[in-house]
């Protein structure tokens, strides 16, 4: 494994980190992910090419927008960061010359579990936008690799694994919403 392979991968692990952030910010919104450009959450002002580098412009701009002055959230650069990490470590497991498939779909569930996690971690939700795709690329990597069946097996089991906790605690949920007996006013819940 070249230095310069674990240079690239860190590079670009950096550069899928600071679009993941777009996906991490646009997505709960219902926002596009590719208009409008990068702008400030503030004051909605255009970014330029200086402020768009991976974890440098925010260090140099000391976590401000450099047009409203206003802080601009830590997570940012350390999505990059937790990225470009990654990105590199899994370079140096999966080596991308040897195992190109293996690397590029590493990197891209990933890309996808990172925002899914960070939107999770807001919003208390998924959204389609990461899991579908998540999921088809993850079949269609197990199907090149020969192991289609075992990965459908464990999509299947996973979807309804999920589908049942879901169905079961809006069911408990309800039953804390409906009158024990009618005519009764609904509990208070603390």
């Amino acid at each position: 494994m070249t230095a310069l392979i674990l240079v690239f991968s860190f590079v670009l692990g950096a550069l899928v980190g600071s679009f993941t952030n777009v996906l991490i910010y646009r997505l709960p919104r219902k926002e596009n992910i590719a208009f409008p450009p990068s702008h400030c959450p503030h004051c909605d002002h255009r970014l330029g090419v200086l402020d768009l580098f991976p974890i440098f412009s925010w260090l140099y701009l000391r976590g401000k927008c450099r047009y409203c002055g206003k802080p601009i959230l830590a997570r940012y650069p350390i999505v990059e960061l937790v990225t470009a990490i990654a990105y590199t470590a899994i370079a140096y497991k999966f080596d991308p010359i040897l195992e190109p498939l293996l690397t590029v779909g590493y990197w891209f569930l990933f890309t996808i579990l990172l925002a899914g996690s960070a939107i999770d971690f807001e919003t208390f939700e998924l959204p389609d936008e990461l899991t579908i795709p998540a999921i088809a690329v993850g079949l269609g990597i197990a199907g090149l690799l020969g192991a289609f069946p075992a990965a459908l097996e464990g999509a299947l089991i996973g979807a309804g694994l999920i589908a049942a906790i879901s169905g079961y605690g809006s069911w408990v949920m309800r039953r804390f919403r409906e009158p024990v007996h009618p005519g009764l006013p609904l509990p208070e819940l603390h």
